[in-house]
C-alpha cells in the first residue's frame, strides 16, 4: 500500500469511528427522549382517568 493509500485508509477510519459515536450517542439520545414521552404519556393518560373517577364521584 502507498503511503498515501495509508493515510486515506487511517482518514476513514478516523471518520467512521467518529461516525458511529455520533450515531451511538443520537440513538441513546432518541432512547431517552422516547421514554421521557412515554412517561409523560402515562402519566397524563392517569391524570385523564383520575379526572374521570372523581367527576364520577361528585355525582
Amino acid at each position: 500500500m502507498t503511503m498515501h493509500g495509508h493515510r486515506s485508509a487511517v482518514h476513514d477510519n478516523e471518520i467512521r469511528k467518529e461516525r458511529d459515536a455520533y450515531e451511538a450517542e443520537n440513538s441513546q439520545k432518541q432512547a431517552r427522549l422516547k421514554e421521557e414521552v412515554d412517561k409523560h404519556r402515562e402519566h397524563e393518560r392517569e391524570s385523564r382517568e383520575s379526572q374521570k373517577y372523581e367527576s364520577e364521584e361528585k355525582e
